[in-house]
């Protein structure tokens, strides 16, 4: 029950945010205080993970403390000033204001609960089972509960450590009070949630009206690789909510100056954002300059004035990234990694063409279909353009698994964006509206820069999310701004209608079970260990063996030979972690961290899985071999 102390807290928080004296009578300002309040709530989570991490006290006992002080502290400034009742007072403001819409959009915010509904009890039911969460996002966080502090450990794959590390900070709070996985989903569910909140203050600062916000927080929650991302560990979502609220903390400065306060929410969001993960860099980078420039040149020397505001932002960022580049800088010389990962990950390259062709890449990747004669012609004819244009992509493809996270498609959405954005420039009416065009060109360049500066991803298709949630006001604006005031409404309510599927079937985490289009059975009725390996089918089994002839042998000094791609985190769960009375440690790590590894650790048992023929290890006996499986013990 401890892993409800967050929660609590953050509660807490968003009333006192709620019932704040207002500081400006703005459309969004409540909403957007709430995203304020989600800033300061992660960059302290981050601040006081490092701080613990420092003196080997991240642990159940120094977070219990740490989240029962703050909800203690919260509720003494709340009731002391008021802010808490107020809060408490403004909510059935708002369900009156509920009550005053229209049959129509209370139809809508039904339907979106009900969606937002049940992806959280999907989330809430199944353990984390993407391959990259079974590979290092949750592997890490064991590691750290284990270590008690972030430290980097002697790892058998690099991106357990140098990958950005935001979103798993905040997960590992909630493994180590919950004693489990049971509640670490809620991160990108609870990202899903707080991006629909952003993407309407960014429609309601445009000047959208209720309509153009609703259709925007539909628009950006409706996006198939969302759905399919919102009840998992990977961080992609996380990545879009941090970019959109950075964006929704900066963009009031196009027309007015920011107060301190309003610059230090901006730099919170940044360096939190900063901190999840790389793609947050080509996402933000453009957004935020072109809404720098646009306040700037609104008033001349505006930015410059603001100095000292935007420096204290940017000492803020940097401050809650330096414990992360602090340790790849030890480990690896550079604060993302090694020189080679990041030529690896970028593919910018200084030629006009270049953006044009990666743009049209990232866009017909989206369009894979059933029929392999589509699919295959499609790849075929983009393989082919980008030759014929100076930047040949031959490992391009097209990918079709409609319902998969890390492959899902997204082609409602991927016309719809560049549609409403063109329609921006197209129609007078709109052309006119000055910030709505700055949010148009904002969109468009960051789509260019993003598909420019990254290098091409056959699983990349789930890092464009941030993309909808920036085109989503845009949409909301433009879809509400049309002569048939029933459009919002329609259109609306057919992309909740297109959403059913990928919140019923996905593929790892399906409400309604459906082999073959579906991996496993219903989240509700399959066991939680074929949840776990939905997407590693064939490794259950020996996995599974294997754990259980260690747990037969008493050992809990567990050591681990393994290879970089195999699903360490499903060992951890198997095996019961987290418990203060077992102790897993690599024994056969990557050359380059050799050196990491305690010298002192002696394991009773080896799980090992690239072992060969070897009838011993270390001194340790074969005990069992289930397939590639071997265990050795005393």
């Amino acid at each position: 029950m401890a892993g409800l102390l967050p929660i609590a807290a953050a509660s807490i928080l968003g009333l006192i945010a709620i019932g704040w004296p207002r500081w400006t009578d703005e459309a969004g300002t409540t909403r957007r205080r709430l995203l304020m309040a989600a800033a300061g709530l992660a960059g302290l989570v981050i601040t006081a993970s490092e701080l613990l991490g420092l003196f080997h006290r991240l642990d159940f006992q120094a977070l219990t403390i740490f989240w029962s002080a703050l909800l203690g502290i919260l509720l003494a400034i709340g009731l002391r000033n008021g802010t808490l009742v107020g809060g408490l007072q403004r909510l059935p403001t708002a369900w009156r204001a509920v009550a005053n819409m229209s049959s129509g959009e209370r139809l809508l915010l039904a339907a979106a609960a009900c969606v937002a509904l049940v992806l959280l009890l999907i989330a809430l039911q199944s353990p984390p089972n993407t391959v990259d969460s079974l590979q290092y996002h949750m592997a890490r966080v064991a590691h750290w509960a284990q270590n008690h502090s972030l430290r980097h450990y002697a790892a058998t794959y690099h991106p357990q450590l140098w990958n950005a590390i935001g979103a798993e900070i905040e997960v590992l709070h909630l493994y180590i009070l919950e004693q489990g996985d049971q509640l670490v989903n809620l991160i990108q569910w609870a990202s899903m949630i707080g991006a629909a909140v952003a993407v309407s203050v960014l429609a309601a600062e445009l000047g959208g009206d209720r309509r153009a916000q609703l259709a925007a927080a539909v628009f950006g929650a409706t996006a198939p690789a969302g759905l399919l991302q919102a009840t998992s560990t990977q961080t992609d979502y996380s990545v879009g909510f941090w970019v959109v609220a950075t964006i929704a903390m900066v963009i009031p400065f196009v027309r007015r100056p920011l107060t301190y306060a309003e610059w230090a929410g901006f730099g919170m969001a940044l360096g939190v954002g900063m901190l999840t993960k790389g793609t947050f860099y080509p996402f933000i980078a453009p957004a935020a300059a072109i809404i720098l420039l646009a306040g700037g040149l609104r008033r001349r020397r505006a930015v410059g004035a603001e100095g000292p505001a935007l420096l204290l932002a940017g000492v803020i960022a940097l401050g809650l990234n330096l414990g992360y580049f602090g340790r790849n800088l030890s480990s690896y010389g550079g604060p993302f990694g090694t020189a080679e990962w990041l030529d690896h990950k970028r593919a910018a390259v200084l030629s006009i063409r270049a953006p044009v062709v990666r743009s049209v890449q990232e866009i017909m990747a989206n369009f894979g279909s059933p029929s392999e004669v589509w699919t295959r012609g499609l790849t075929d004819a983009v393989v082919r353009w980008s030759e014929a244009s100076g930047f040949p992509q031959p490992d391009f493809e097209v990918p079709w698994a409609w319902n998969h996270e890390d492959l899902s498609g997204n082609p409602v959405h991927m016309l719809i964006a560049p549609a409403a954005v063109g329609l921006v420039f197209l129609q007078p009416d709109l052309r006119r509206r000055r910030r709505l065009l700055i949010a148009a060109v904002g969109v468009a360049t960051t789509f260019v820069f993003y598909a420019w500066f990254k290098a091409y991803d056959f699983y990349g298709l789930r890092h464009l999310i941030p993309f909808y949630l920036l085109a989503a006001p845009v949409f909301g604006i433009v879809v509400a701004s049309q002569r048939w005031p029933w459009l919002a409404q329609r259109a609306c309510l057919g992309l909740l209608a297109l959403a059913v599927p990928y919140v019923l079937l996905n593929s790892t985490r399906p409400v309604i079970g459906l082999r073959p289009r579906t991996r496993v059975e219903s989240v509700f009725v399959a066991p939680r260990t074929d949840l776990l390996f939905a997407n590693l089918a064939e490794l259950k089994e020996p996995y599974v063996a294997g754990a259980a002839a260690i747990r037969e042998t008493g050992c809990r000094q567990i050591g681990t030979s393994l290879d970089s791609r195999d699903p360490e985190y499903a060992l951890w769960y198997l095996l019961g972690a987290p418990s203060d009375l077992l102790r897993i440690e690599s024994v056969r790590p990557l050359e380059s961290l050799e050196p990491l590894r305690d010298p002192e650790f002696e394991p009773c048992a080896v799980f090992c899985t690239n072992c060969g023929d070897r009838q011993e290890f270390n001194g340790l006996e074969l005990l069992a071999t289930h397939e590639h499986v071997r265990v050795f013990g005393k």
